[in-house]
């Protein structure tokens, strides 16, 4: 499931609510394999039970 939300729009803060909540019933009634790629740090710390990010690498 891609979803695109557009920036800056009034209904894109409702949408995201939306999209979090229909994800979150869906992995509590069948706990499938979700890979979810955001930048907002909140949501992912809402919908993830393991968080990933880059490392730094030092010359």
């Amino acid at each position: 499931m891609a979803q695109r939300l557009p920036i800056g729009q009034p209904e894109a803060a409702q949408t995201r609510l939306v999209i979090q909540e229909e994800l979150l019933a869906l992995w509590e009634r069948r706990r499938p394999l979700v890979l979810y790629v955001t930048h907002d740090i909140e949501e992912a710390l809402l919908l993830a039970d393991r968080l990933g990010g880059p490392r730094r690498r030092y010359a």
